[in-house]
């Protein structure tokens, strides 16, 4: 026999038990090339039996198995260090199951292997550095179990790997600096661990790199320069850290990079302009640091900093750029009237210090989804413009100084669900045209100083599910009076 191939949803039961003469029959298989598990069930009311394990470990017979896939089953217990009989496994497969106790060191007799998957079970204790001897390995992913200690040092020994997820585990102590030997490699993930220490220098000379996330809780220092050096790199997560200092300036070298994250650190100083050179990044997050400063960045969330300086009128030369996230700073100014020119689907800068009026090019904005200018110091008439945005889905102005009346040309966002002019100095009657806007599902004109009658412009059949129009004064009636 060439094969077993158990890949049926149908099965039911469990290989290897039954009468001794039925588990000896699958003893005897001893020239099996291929066991493939996948669905894997016990027979109800009957107790599990570890498939992996019994008297003699009956895995370790199959010596001439190349491939084992046993992933998503309810594998329990230990892997036995039978499993080192398999001298000619190039891909083993144990992934999604409930084993336990550490990984056995009996591994490093496989030295054919390819590709080791033991993601997402109940591993335990340290790597055993006998991993250091699986010299053929491309893909080695032991992510998501609790793996403790530090990543062995043999490691350093797996120079033809181009995979290593170890994220998920409560590996302690520090990067090890022999990491820079997988030269090879293309996605490192060793987020969500309990990694300590700065990030070495020699990460830089992980060259082929595309992906790198360390995003952990306990990383310290400076983020260095040679971070740089990781030119194929398109995602970069260091977030979740306490790295502190600037942005390293290498960073501009990053020429692919197309995610990074460095968010919920204790990054401080200016954000470097060097930034603006990282023409294909999509998604970039800063926030919740320390940054007291930036000019222009091409795709921008950097919410929750210091940043206390007036908006750059160059932001809006960014052809590409679609959101822009400076909410919860401390910029100061007015909005600048170059942002008409800009092709933005999101506009954050709620909760700042920005003064002056709208400017009336907003209503350039033809492709604008959310605008959040909340809790500033801006003041004047909400320019008339703003009913131009004809894809606005999310429109707050509360928490200003807008006076005048309420612009009628609000009523031509006809795909409008939200807006929010509440906490303002709005006079006057709400314009009759409201009564158009057939998705709006909340609208909020709260402490205003806004009078005449609201029944008329609201049908009960609209979709409003908050109606809040209770003035500080109130004028608001709820039809003529006799």
């Amino acid at each position: 026999m060439g094969s077993i191939n158990l890949f049926e949803p149908t099965l039911r039961g469990s290989v290897g038990k039954g009468r001794k003469s039925e588990a000896k029959e699958v003893l005897e298989v001893a020239h099996a090339r291929l066991l493939v598990q996948t669905y894997h069930h016990r027979p109800q009311g009957k107790k599990e039996q570890p498939f992996l394990q019994s008297r003699k470990a009956f895995i370790g017979k199959l010596i001439h198995l190349t491939k084992l896939y046993l992933g998503n089953n309810q594998l329990s217990r230990l892997i036995p260090q039978e499993v080192g009989l398999l001298r000619f496994v190039i891909n083993l497969q144990l992934s999604s199951n409930s084993l336990t106790d550490s990984i056995p060191s009996s591994i490093r007799n496989l030295t054919k292997l390819l590709n080791l998957y033991l993601y997402i079970n109940q591993l335990s204790r340290s790597i055993p550095q006998e991993v250091g001897m699986l010299r053929s390995v491309t893909h080695l992913d032991l992510s998501s179990n609790s793996l403790t200690v530090s990543i062995p040092k043999s490691i350093r020994n797996l120079t033809k790997l181009s995979l290593l997820y170890l994220y998920r585990n409560q590996i302690s102590a520090s990067i090890p600096y022999e990491l820079q030997n997988l030269i090879f490699v293309n996605v490192l993930a060793l987020s969500y661990n309990n990694l300590t220490k700065p990030i070495p220098a020699s990460i830089g000379n992980l060259i082929n790199l595309s992906t790198l996330y360390l995003s952990n809780k306990q990383l310290s220092g400076y983020t260095p320069e040679e971070v740089g050096m990781l030119r194929s790199v398109t995602h970069l997560q260091l977030s979740y850290n306490s790295l502190i200092g600037s942005i390293p300036f290498s960073i501009a070298n990053l020429t692919k990079l197309s995610i990074l994250y460095l968010h919920t650190n204790q990054l401080s100083a200016s954000i470097p302009q060097e930034l603006r050179m990282l023409r294909s990044v999509t998604d970039l997050d800063l926030s919740s640091n320390y940054l007291t400063d930036f000019r222009n960045l091409s795709t921008l969330k950097v919410s929750k900093n210091r940043i206390s300086r007036k908006i750059p009128a160059e932001l809006a030369n960014t052809t590409q750029l679609q959101s822009v996230d400076l909410s919860s700073n401390q910029l100061v100014g007015e909005i600048p009237k170059e942002i008409g020119k800009s092709k933005l689907l999101q506009l954050l800068l709620q909760d700042n210090k920005l003064s002056g009026g709208i400017p009336t090019e907003i209503g350039k904005l033809s492709r604008l989804e959310r605008l959040n200018l909340a809790a500033n110091n801006l003041s004047g008439a909400i320019p008339k413009q703003i009913g131009e945005c004809s894809k606005l889905l999310f429109l707050n102005l509360s928490m200003n100084k807008f006076t005048k009346s309420i612009p009628s040309e609000i009523s031509n966002l006809h795909v409008v669900e939200s807006v929010d002019l509440s906490q303002n100095l709005l006079r006057e009657e709400i314009p009759q045209q409201f009564g158009q806007l057939q998705s709006l599902e909340t609208l909020n004109l709260s402490q205003n100083l806004l009078s005449g009658s609201i029944m008329r412009k609201f049908s009960l059949d609209k979709f409003l599910t908050c109606l809040l129009l209770i003035a500080t004064i109130v004028y608001i009636q709820s039809g003529p009076r006799n």
